[in-house]
Parts: structure tokens; sequence; C-alpha cells
């Protein structure tokens, strides 16, 4: 066989007429498994909705609350001055208007690392007269 018998088979095949009774039960196939396929999707929205009902409600609260410890790496809690006797009345004053003071820690610093004796390494060759010395400091260089 050669190719063009075998292309002439293959126009035969080809120019063959299907049966409508074939064609129609594909087509109904074909229809049945598409309307079966539709998806209910109020599920998914209803859990979306919820979600960004309960994102909204932890935002609100969030922003509504004030914090009781200011939240900062190497600060203590705001503490008013002490007073010496009573306070004064002060008309139109708030706690919030009032002056705080803040006291800071200082952390230590650590102590500096000791410098590092560079590595020495000496490579001895086949040849005398040829000493390789190779210094390696701490960095890695």
């Amino acid at each position: 066989m050669n190719w063009d018998e075998i292309r002439a088979m293959l126009r035969d095949a080809h120019e063959e007429r299907l049966e409508e009774a074939h064609l129609a039960a594909v087509r109904a196939r074909v229809l049945g498994r598409l309307h079966r396929k539709r998806r209910v999707w109020w599920p998914v929205w209803a859990g979306v909705g919820a979600a960004a009902g309960i994102l909204a409600v932890m935002l609100f609260v969030a922003r509504t609350q004030q914090p009781a410890i200011p939240n900062a790496v190497g600060r203590i809690a705001a503490v008013q001055a002490p007073t010496a006797g009573p306070l004064p009345e002060a008309r139109g004053s708030s706690p919030s208007q009032e002056r705080k003071r803040v006291i800071r820690r200082q952390r230590p610093v650590p102590p500096s690392p000791e410098p590092a004796e560079p590595l020495l390494v000496k490579l001895i060759t086949d040849d005398p007269n040829v000493v390789i010395y190779w210094i390696a400091d701490a960095k890695g260089d």
C-alpha cells in the first residue's frame, strides 16, 4: 500500500454520510448531559455574603475599641504622672486630654563579638619551591 491508496481510502471514508438516527442519538445524549450539569450557586453566594458580613463586624469592632495598652516594641503602658495632691477641677477636660508620661525601657546592647582570628591554610604542592597560603576571614571571603 502506498500513500496515494491510503489517502483515497480515507477520502472515501470521509465522504460517507451518517444516518440521521445516529446523529439524533448523539445530539440527545449531549443535550441530556448539559441539562444535568446545571449547578446551584446560591450556597456559594450565601457563604461569600456571610464571610463579608463577619469581616465587616470585625473591622467595626476593631475600629471602635480603644486599646488598653499601646502595642509597641520596647514601650510600657502609658502611665499618668503622679500628683502631689488633689487634682484641680478642670472644666471641659477629658481623660484623653490629660498629659501622660511614657516610660521607655532601654534594651541592653549586646556586646560586639570579638573579631575571630583568620583561618590560615597551608597548601603544599609537589614542587618544594611552591607553597600556597590561603587566609580566610570570619566573613567567609
